[in-house]
């Protein structure tokens, strides 16, 4: 017998249900689990139209816990029916093949809703004969079906195959829509879903699991996740806070590897299948941290590729041999600091001084891109940035001077600047324009963005000075019926940007000119180790971060508000840095914070999880503020 850990509780069409989703992946096919329900599929690549969705849907009353292996990405779900044993079901991601396998032994019939659109005909296709005793149906998504949301449309056809044996059989289906109703009777059955993504290959993977047998690549994946793990690195451990600081690097060292894709680009999570460059900084930082420095470098390589094709990198891209870009406004500033700053954390951490030499044309673009865009020493936020996306921060402030992009440059340029000048890399001209540059952002940079010890996000001033373009593309702020929402947009006469149909129609609306304020940018010159005042003063500037997370009595918890997923993890990483005697409190709450998976999530209202689930940035950023808690020996 395995040991399990984690206890996610599930209710059939509980309202209620606090939506943690668990990953199973390897690179070629991501498989999201909803306790037993399986509502996203993707691959190969992570890229993907969501392939199928399957969920269980009786008998009435029905309710599991599901935990993991401790050592491996297996899942098992433990089913009761009125308070009785209805059955046990298992799912892993084979370790090489892009196959799901779903082994269920079920006590009572268990009824699974399969939705599988563009379906050929089971009967038909492939042909019963191919598996004797079993039953099988295969989907084709055609070319232009849509893959992220309704921005991006398939290049190429996507094939899923799935096999049905046992006691599984088909009740009934498809429908107009492609559902199917699957029924397991007592007794063992098997439900496998392989990815192609051309249909023969989806056939070819199929076979060859069903060659393997069930318990052969299962011990295969339990081997592949033991080795996995068997190259974690930690620091030592000790006090009463180790064995939970431990459980979670090891649940979120596991969701990044599940999440990275064989190309080396990390999903942003179960509703964003795309590689974001700001996202992957924070994971590459925790597998370093981890020792894992060769899943690093695969970042770093995956961006490179696209780089070396494209010419350019974006706020996001999509992952597989068609590059699509995930443009938002002003997305050559923040996430261009974030790159760079991520190839020379690689660089430190490894001393890989050749691949840092072969990436320097993509670093040196990094470097420049940003540069049209500074007004009186201040860079603006890039439109897909945390705070903006999750509303913490108006669009309306998208041209105001960015705390955040203004110091991620200033930390990112500074260094790849002296490396340039040290290796002879790029044109005199460049340095120069380059050191002009911070020297001034440098030397404004307090004036710009500090009100007395908080450091603020945001400064309306830039606005003012700026010269904005005419057009660009992103979030449309009319919000008319008809929307476009996200699209080509155009500056409008009150200084806010609309879609082609909202552009007429909108009314003037007053700017707001607020200066806003979130801890977590406090920390930020700790984790890129760029200080931007003297240790008194970034103690202050800590101190008015933390008195968020301070209520009356003293004690530290997570206020009413909704606020970002990483705000204690990067609070504890730069506290944990100066020794500070609260670490221990701190961890505590940020370790209270995961959901029943394991792992933390995008957003928190109230210490409750919200939004996007199994997130590698977020749950990347906390473990980090742990483990350098933890060398400090300050929890």
């Amino acid at each position: 017998m395995t040991s399990q850990i984690h206890s996610r509780p599930w209710r059939l069409a509980a309202p209620d249900d606090d939506g943690s989703l668990h990953a199973l992946g390897n690179g070629r096919l991501l498989v999201y689990g909803q306790g037993p329900d399986l509502p996203y599929v993707w691959g190969p690549p992570y890229t993907s139209t969501n392939l199928l969705t399957l969920h269980l849907v009786g008998p009435p009353n029905l309710t599991s816990v599901s935990s993991r292996e401790s050592a491996a990405l297996v899942w098992q779900h433990q089913l009761k029916s009125a308070d009785a044993d209805a059955g046990l079901i298992s799912d892993f991601v084979d370790a090489e093949l892009p196959c799901l396998l779903r082994r269920i032994n079920a006590r009572v019939p268990l009824r699974f809703a399969l939705s599988l659109p563009d379906v050929l005909p089971p009967q038909e296709v492939p042909p019963a004969a191919r598996y004797p005793g079993r039953l099988s149906l295969v989907a084709i998504h055609p070319a232009g079906t849509y893959e992220y949301f309704t921005r991006f449309r398939s290049v190429a056809p996507q094939a899923v195959h799935v096999v049905l044996s046992g006691a599984a059989r088909i009740e009934s289906g498809p429908d107009p829509a492609g559902l199917f109703t699957i029924v397991c009777d007592p007794g063992q059955s098997e439900i496998l879903i392989a990815g192609g993504p051309e249909y023969h290959e989806s056939l070819l993977h199929a076979e060859a699991a069903l060659d393997l047998g069930h318990d052969a690549l299962l011990a295969r994946t339990r081997r592949h996740w033991a080795a996995f793990l068997a190259e974690i690195k930690l620091p030592d451990l000790a006090g009463p806070l180790a064995p939970a600081i431990t459980q979670a690097a090891q649940d979120t060292a596991l969701i990044i590897a599940a999440q990275q894709s064989a190309e080396g680009g990390v999903v942003a999570g179960h509703n964003f299948c795309l590689a974001y460059v700001r996202d992957q900084y924070g994971v590459s930082r925790a597998l370093l941290a981890l020792g894992l420095h060769r899943r690093a470098r695969a970042i770093l390589n995956f961006y490179w590729r696209i780089f070396q094709r494209e010419g350019v990198i974006h706020n996001a891209q999509s992952i597989g041999p068609h590059t699509r870009f995930h443009v938002h406004e002003n997305d050559d500033v923040e996430m261009t600091g974030w790159l760079i700053i991520q190839a020379f954390d690689y660089l430190a951490a490894a001393g890989d001084e050749e691949f840092l030499r072969e990436i320097a044309p993509m670093l040196a673009w990094c470097a420049d891109a940003p540069e049209r865009h500074f007004v009186a020493g201040m860079l603006p936020f890039n439109g897909d940035e945390t705070y903006v996306a999750g509303e913490f921060l108006p669009r309306t402030t998208l041209d105001d001077g960015s705390a955040e992009a203004t110091l991620l440059y200033l930390a990112a340029v500074d260094r790849f600047n002296d490396w340039a000048a040290r290796h002879n890399f790029g044109d005199s001209a460049a340095l120069a324009r380059r050191r002009m540059l911070l020297e001034e952002a440098r030397r404004t940079y307090r004036e710009n963005f500090f009100d007395g010890p908080r450091l603020l996000l945001n400064n309306p001033r830039r606005t003012d000075l700026a010269q904005r373009p005419r057009f660009r593309h992103g979030v449309c702020l009319g919000r008319l019926p008809g929307c476009r929402f996200f699209d080509w947009t155009e500056l409008t006469p009150d200084g806010r940007y609309g879609c082609p149909v909202c552009f007429p129609r909108m009314k003037p609306v007053p700017r707001d000119r607020i200066r806003y304020f979130l801890p977590s940018v406090a920390a930020t010159p700790a984790l890129v180790g760029f200080p931007v005042t003297d240790a008194g003063e970034q103690l202050a500037m800590l101190e008015a971060a933390l008195a968020v997370f301070t209520a009356p009595d003293g004690s530290l918890r997570w206020p009413e508000t909704s606020m970002p997923g990483y705000e204690l993890g990067l609070l504890l990483y730069a506290l944990a840095e100066r020794r500070d005697p609260r670490c221990p409190d701190l961890a505590k709450l940020l370790l209270d914070l995961r959901d029943p998976t394991g792992v933390w999530v995008e957003f928190y209202r109230g210490a409750c999880p919200s939004s996007t689930r199994c997130r590698p940035w977020e749950s990347a950023l906390n473990l980090l503020g742990l483990l350098r808690a933890a060398e400090k020996n300050v929890v």
